[in-house]
């Protein structure tokens, strides 16, 4: 299975990520067919699903439509999320709510997958920074929190946001759990974190994850607070220069297509777009 995977390893990144992180929290299917040789079981796809700090999440990957909704059968939680190929959302939406796929899709989101031109890299790190530490988890799970709300925010029409701003800021004052806490703490405990700190509130942070011959920029975020200061081209700078201390490795990160902000400082850097994968909000029937 993980050489499957593998094959595209920066599409997939996310997903051998979980799947060494978490192969023992999280459930996988896997289909196959019939291979030229005895006993050969060629991988054709895999679902993998798993609970995330807020949510119920799910990776899909498949050689076709039809494999794709065969195993997109084995998703049951009530409410959550898949990524997979933007090319699947037809043939997911054809067979939403059908006896075998009890489940229909509420909302979409977009991401490119960007990857960095080293000969064409450009950083600029103009604020003081430091490396987090365990003692910086609940400022890193606040602003996971404040990330995912707003995230969840950007699905909606500009009218509904309009709409719900008062309930939308309430949200953003939302208290990390002591679940997500310890997430973050065990997240920066395995993951080189970076962090900009103004009168004690992480204004921004980012952090590497070396997968073999990737690095993977992550958990870039900018506290809403202290945007159009220049925090988000700096820490991210700062992620980049640490991950290509790691010699001929790719440099990869994940954005939604529609965060123009974000994408315009990454292509700032030198981080160009590769591929394409969409989260689909789903709700079982």
């Amino acid at each position: 299975m993980q050489k499957y995977l593998e094959r595209d390893p920066i599409a997939n990144v996310y997903i051998l990520s979980n799947f060494r992180a978490m192969s023992d929290r999280a459930k996988f299917f896997v289909a196959t067919s019939k291979g030229p040789g005895k006993d050969q079981t060629p991988v054709t796809g895999v679902l993998m699903i798993y609970r995330g700090m807020r949510r119920n999440s799910s990776w899909l990957v498949a050689d076709s439509p039809e494999i794709a909704i065969e195993l997109s059968e084995h998703i049951q939680f009530q409410k959550g999320s898949i990524w997979t190929k933007p090319e699947f959302e037809s043939v997911l939406q054809q067979a939403q709510g059908s006896r075998s796929v009890p489940w229909k899709i509420e909302s979409k989101m977009p991401f490119a997958i960007m990857k960095l031109d080293p000969e064409h890299t450009n950083l600029a790190i103009n604020h003081e920074w430091r490396t987090l530490s365990e003692s910086d988890a609940y400022e890193f799970a606040k602003s996971t929190v404040m990330m995912e709300i707003e995230e969840r925010e950007d699905e909606k029409s500009a009218q509904e946001q309009a709409r719900n701003r008062a309930s939308f800021e309430k949200l953003m004052q939302t208290e990390p759990s002591t679940e997500e806490i310890n997430a973050s703490r065990d997240f920066i405990k395995r993951f080189p974190s970076f962090g900009i700190i103004q009168n004690g509130t992480l204004a921004a942070r980012a952090a590497i994850e070396v997968l073999g011959n990737m690095v993977a920029i992550r958990r870039v975020f900018t506290n809403p607070n202290n945007r159009r200061k220049g925090f988000g081209m700096s820490i991210t700078s700062v992620a980049v220069r640490e991950a290509l201390k790691h010699e001929n490795s790719d440099i990869i990160l994940f954005v939604r297509e529609n965060n123009y902000g974000a994408k315009k400082i990454y292509e700032k850097i030198g981080f160009r777009k590769v591929a394409a994968r969409t989260e689909f909000d789903l709700v079982t029937i």
